[in-house]
């Protein structure tokens, strides 16, 4: 919604990858130092690994997963709004 065009393609598989390595989908998040580890913690793509584990070795469910995945929707969620409605906004002028 911020991007345009493969500027829109680049961003998003940047993003991607980004958030699939802080977030210990490639390499566990132990390996790195302990500023990424926690950082790795707030993102959403550590908790749905989580959320996965925990479906498939009945282990206590992750809430605090649940929490950052809900808190990270609601703030993307305001950024599609806010962007929308200034695009929407920039073609009817």
């Amino acid at each position: 919604m911020v991007l345009r065009g493969a500027a829109a393609m680049a961003g998003g598989v940047v993003t991607m990858m980004a958030m699939a390595i802080f977030g210990g989908l490639w390499m566990p998040l132990e390996m790195f130092p302990q500023w990424m580890q926690d950082l790795g913690r707030a993102l959403p793509t550590y908790w749905i690994s989580s959320l996965g584990e925990w479906s498939l070795q009945g282990a206590e469910l992750p809430v605090t997963g649940l929490v950052v995945i809900g808190a990270w929707t609601l703030v993307l969620g305001a950024l599609c709004m806010v962007s929308m409605s200034r695009a929407v906004g920039l073609q009817r002028r």
